[in-house]
């Protein structure tokens, strides 16, 4: 198989369309098997067409970045993060997440979901090792005009590093904290 991170744009994309098309019928292997020797090349393609699809955004679009802690799950934070989005809903909206089972990972699909905007996720590549959620953490503050976060209580962990990387990036104007 190709290396395809060292090729240009046209063989990203058919890698892309060649695993999104796959059949095991045809080739006997699962596709992440048949891949296996490459499991961070599939994601960096994924991700790059995915920012390419919205890099040259409209003047008008908002990305929105959604995070917060497993351990706030509640229909009241929910309540709450809704109600912080709401505020800020514009015709042309980007949700930016990092699709987390829990919490305000799980907050943004719904929104998605419910408002069928456009959406920039940023799932943890753990075949990175224990740093991937950091690295996750840096591309939504870095991606986002505005940041909705629950953090939790004690206020430790990755959604205190996403508001610390957001402020840097954009100040402490756009931050909503619930």
């Amino acid at each position: 198989m190709r290396n395809y991170s060292k090729v240009g744009d046209e063989g990203l994309l058919e890698l892309f369309e060649f695993i999104m098309s796959y059949d095991p019928d045809d080739y006997g292997k699962s596709p992440r098997r048949l891949l296996s020797s490459y499991p961070n090349d599939f994601w960096k393609i994924y991700r790059e067409i995915e920012h390419r699809k919205i890099y040259k955004k409209p003047e008008d679009a908002v990305f929105i970045g959604i995070v917060g802690t497993r351990r706030r799950d509640t229909a009241e934070d929910l309540f709450l993060v809704i109600n912080e989005f709401n505020k800020f809903f514009v015709e042309d909206i980007v949700i930016v997440s990092g699709l987390c089972p829990k919490g305000g990972d799980r907050f943004a699909t719904l929104i998605y979901q419910k408002h069928e905007t456009n959406k920039l996720w940023f799932p943890a590549e753990w075949s990175l090792g224990r740093h991937a959620g950091f690295v996750r953490n840096t591309e939504i503050a870095r991606w986002s005009d505005y940041l909705i976060a629950t953090p939790a209580p004690d206020r430790k962990g990755g959604t205190e590093d996403t508001i610390k990387k957001f402020t840097k990036f954009h100040g402490h104007d756009n931050l909503i904290i619930v």
